[in-house]
């Protein structure tokens, strides 16, 4: 989770950022088709101590560390991002381990007694975490931010399942030496994505993979989920598009900092990565739906650092004017959308939520999942 999980605070960047969201009124519709692809590789992978590869990206780009940003901090929107995002992205997370499930129960040997052993990367607020202990997994979770970490272990505790081992604060991009080796499923709920460097704000996600890999036993699993192009994530174009109308002068021109979930893309990282046996999964299409304009402007504004950092930087006359204006796209959108879609499963979907109303909003977004395995 995240998250190690998301962009900055515009256009590009607030494009990455709000991907990462879930909602607590909201409910999905999904289709799925799926397209696979297998490929083999070896590569040789190292690793760097974080004090090291800091010291490196000072010494390498003649950058003083004393004037590296530090990152957005997520301790602050712990409660608002359990409410309002983690309900949409942990339809994903089932689809990211329902093999991983699936197979453990045909096994052949599932009358053995082992146990297998699950790394979380990027918890958030422990979506995943649950799910995999609840499927007979022994879970270990670690995110950058200390308020998710305490809030999956308090959620961990109370689930029946025995399984949670631990949940610590460790940055994805250098985890802790003794999780070298030591796991069979290594996975990453769109956080993994988001990685980058904090002077120049390229993607790490290549690293990110590769202390994943570090992290599996031989023939180890790793998978993880990553967001779709502009046009298959819909439902996270209104912030950005408002931003460029509205605040032009807040709109970053820097380049978006997760990677474009496609089976290309994801194919050649995860070779470069070390992975064989490459399986990508999609485009999976869901629907964020939430009971109203304000609920969807919330479920943004209230949830991302970068997006609230974006929007404090605003006079309270523009504050006003990017809300509404806001609030009027998602309208516009998803009565367009809407005719689009199937109608009826979205009626059913909100009756567990409440009634259906006429100010529902209910806009599209696509991601990916990728499998591989260490060889």
């Amino acid at each position: 989770m995240k998250l190690h999980l998301i962009a900055a605070a515009v256009a590009g960047v607030l494009i990455s950022t709000i991907l990462p969201i879930k909602v607590d009124c909201f409910t999905i519709i999904h289709s799925l088709h799926s397209r696979r692809i297998k490929i083999k590789t070896n590569t040789i992978h190292k690793r760097m101590s974080k004090e090291k590869l800091s010291t490196h990206l000072n010494s390498k780009e003649g950058i003083d560390s004393s004037s590296i940003p530090p990152p957005l901090s997520w301790d602050k929107f712990t409660v608002e991002y359990e409410k309002r995002v983690e309900p949409f992205t942990s339809q994903f997370a089932k689809e990211m381990l329902r093999p991983i499930l699936t197979a453990l129960e045909n096994e052949d040997n599932v009358s053995s007694k082992h146990i297998y052993k699950l790394l979380d990367v990027g918890c958030g607020t422990g979506t995943v975490t649950l799910q995999a202990c609840s499927g007979g997994l022994q879970v270990t979770a670690t995110d950058i931010s200390t308020t998710m970490v305490e809030r999956t272990k308090e959620r961990a505790s109370r689930c029946a399942s025995d399984l949670f081992d631990n949940a610590i604060v460790s940055d994805g991009q250098s985890l802790p030496d003794e999780f070298s080796k030591k796991y069979d499923f290594v996975v990453s709920n769109f956080s993994v994505i988001f990685f980058s460097d904090p002077v120049t704000k390229e993607s790490r996600t290549l690293d990110g993979l590769k202390e994943m890999f570090r992290c599996l036993t031989t023939k180890g699993r790793v998978s993880f989920t990553a967001w779709g192009s502009i046009e298959e994530t819909p439902a996270f174009r209104i912030f950005p598009d408002v931003a460029i109308e509205i605040c032009p002068e807040l709109v970053s021109t820097g380049k978006p900092r997760r990677i474009t979930g496609s089976v290309e893309t994801l194919t050649k990282i995860m070779e470069e990565a070390g992975y064989v046996n490459i399986e990508i999964v999609g485009p999976i299409t869901k629907n964020i739906v939430v009971n109203s304009p304000e609920e969807y402007y919330n479920r943004f504004a209230l949830t991302s650092p970068p997006t609230a950092e974006m929007i404090s930087k605003m006079n309270n006359e523009t504050q006003i004017k990017f809300r509404n204006r806001v609030m009027e796209l998602a309208k516009k959108r998803s009565r367009i959308f809407s005719s689009t879609s199937d109608k009826s499963s979205i009626d059913d979907e909100l009756l567990i939520n409440g009634s259906r109303r006429n100010s529902t909003i209910a806009l599209p977004s696509s991601a990916y999942i990728a499998y591989g395995t260490k060889p």
